[in-house]
């Protein structure tokens, strides 16, 4: 932190993608955070019930795991956060 505010890269980036912004954020916005070195991104699909958990590897993104509807996401990033994701995606 300095005077200006808060610098560097979150440590994580979380997308909803929805059927106009796929491509935005599947793509065109991965880049750009793996350029900028945001450590990890999720994707979330409500449409198809899951999360995709990337990890960047060599200033690329590598997926790391994908968590469906009856799973609870965790990260090491963060491992006081769990998720039940048959709460978070309800059909």
């Amino acid at each position: 932190m300095t005077d200006r505010g808060i610098e560097g890269p979150p440590e994580i980036v979380v997308e909803i993608i929805s059927p106009s912004s796929r491509v935005l954020d599947r793509r065109v916005k991965k880049v750009l955070y793996a350029r900028f070195l945001v450590p990890e991104y999720w994707v979330v699909d409500p449409i198809g019930g899951h999360i995709e958990l990337y990890r960047l590897e060599n200033a690329d993104y590598a997926l790391e795991q994908r968590f469906d509807r009856g799973s609870t996401l965790e990260t090491p990033s963060f491992p006081e956060v769990q998720v039940d994701l048959a709460r978070v995606f309800r059909e």
